[in-house]
């Protein structure tokens, strides 16, 4: 908790009294105005709808996540980034953040936010290969992330070998 704060914490607890608020007012208008047709107790729409939208919620975020890396070599990962973040917040159990993950995965926003998810993906491969090569770039500069294995001066001079021609054909006197 050091890491996220005092005023983190206040945030996450805000969240889950706002998401219980809208639990409490969506069931009393539930209960209140459809009491003939479902019953008198209304407060289990709300709970089948929350547990409905964890499931759906996991699933979108499997198939965003399944289709990032084909997307990733395209250059066009960033509408499937927006797709799975819209996912994890419809699989966040309550009522409110389900309409910015439903607003998430309407085509056009998927769109207007892809430049900014291809920013992100960019950023985590860019760091994580940087992190495979010990800190060095994969794409040039820096120093080689294996010493030694540069090819010399005198190697690239004589590079590829030529060797001697072999006739295999025997000639017929």
């Amino acid at each position: 908790m050091k890491a996220l704060g005092c005023l983190g914490l206040l945030a996450v607890l805000s969240w889950l009294c706002l998401e219980a608020w809208a639990y409490i007012v969506t069931a009393r208008l539930l209960n209140t105005h459809f009491a003939e047709s479902i019953g008198s107790g209304g407060w289990w729409i709300p709970a089948v709808w929350i547990v409905a939208m964890a499931i759906v919620g996991g699933r979108i975020v499997k198939y965003h996540v399944a289709q990032v890396i084909p997307a990733l070599l395209a250059g066009k990962a960033g509408r499937h980034v927006v797709g799975a973040l819209g996912g994890v917040l419809i699989a966040i159990p309550g009522l409110i953040s389900d309409i910015p993950g439903l607003l998430l995965l309407l085509p056009p926003v998927q769109t207007a936010l892809g430049s900014l998810g291809n920013a992100l993906v960019a950023s985590v491969v860019k760091r994580s290969m940087g992190k495979m090569f010990g800190g060095a770039s994969p794409f040039g500069g820096g120093a080689s992330p294996f010493p030694g294995m540069r090819p010399r001066a005198d190697d690239q001079a004589t590079f590829p070998r030529r060797g001697k021609v072999i006739d295999t054909v025997a000639e017929k006197d």
